[in-house]
């Protein structure tokens, strides 16, 4: 299948190993780990970035492994999961930048179709969304 907004066919792919069970070169204590987990989402970090540090610091390379389940579906387990959907609010940003970017240099026509696009994709987004239940139906994105 292709690309939504370009010509590639993304024929090439990695495919992530097949296991079930935490890794044997582990060093920490999965209490520990779950423990930096809800911490880093306390103070507000989105999962994506606790997921990096993960990886980066402790070695953990695919959360399910250790949890039982994906990193969402733990901290939303333990109450402590983002309110909007981390791919809504990045979309909702970068549309954001290009109406600010935009404001300033009118004539900018790349932009005002890249910002078409990004539309395009944060209206098909929420419709998702809003269909399972993670966003309010009523909700509509801010225009800055």
């Amino acid at each position: 299948m292709g690309r939504m907004h370009s010509s590639g066919k993304g024929k090439s792919l990695a495919m992530k190993p097949f296991s079930t069970v935490a890794p044997t070169f582990l060093n920490h204590k999965v209490g520990e780990i779950e423990q930096f987990v809800l911490s880093s989402a306390k103070r507000g970090i989105a999962p994506s970035y606790i997921g990096k540090s993960l990886r980066d610091s402790y070695g953990v390379g695919n959360c399910a492994d250790i949890f039982g389940m994906t990193l969402v579906e733990f901290l939303k387990k333990n109450n402590a999961a983002p309110t909007f959907p981390e791919d809504l609010t990045a979309l909702m940003d970068k549309a954001s930048e290009i109406r600010l970017h935009l404001a300033v240099h009118k004539k900018d026509n790349d932009a005002k179709y890249r910002l078409n696009l990004i539309n395009s994709r944060l209206h098909r987004l929420l419709r998702y969304h809003k269909e399972k239940g993670n966003v309010p139906k009523t909700f509509k994105p801010k225009k800055n």
